[in-house]
């Protein structure tokens, strides 16, 4: 097996889970949707175990047969709230460019317009 080419050839899902998941605006423990999004994707995947700790939790248990070292790995999956003035908009624009970002307003939803 070729874990470099498998691995490259998970690359257009792994762009498009993270460009989908930056289109869920939650933040704190209310991660209703991130949860369920995160759950579905890992379902695909067929871990031996699937579990939902704490509020908005996630747990995926995979068992290698014959394995000869264990992996963890831990991700925080809420957002953080930023401000930002007209300005620093045209300051961080090659960054927004680049990025999938889902602007709130007043708890409402707002199109992203990245500026050239």
């Amino acid at each position: 097996m070729n874990l470099s080419k498998e691995i490259a050839s998970m690359y257009d899902d792994a762009v498009r889970i993270r460009q989908d998941l930056h289109r869920i605006p939650e933040i704190g423990f209310q991660l209703h949707d991130t949860q369920a999004y995160v759950l579905n994707e890992l379902r695909q995947c067929a871990p031996d175990r699937l579990e939902t700790p704490a509020v908005c939790g996630v747990k995926a248990v995979f068992f290698a047969k014959d394995a000869q070292k264990t992996i963890a790995l831990r991700a925080d999956m809420d957002g953080n709230i930023i401000s930002l003035t007209i300005d620093e908009v045209y300051i961080f624009q090659k960054y927004l460019e680049s990025h999938i970002v889902t602007l709130m307003v007043g708890g409402q939803k707002m199109p992203c317009i990245c500026m050239e």
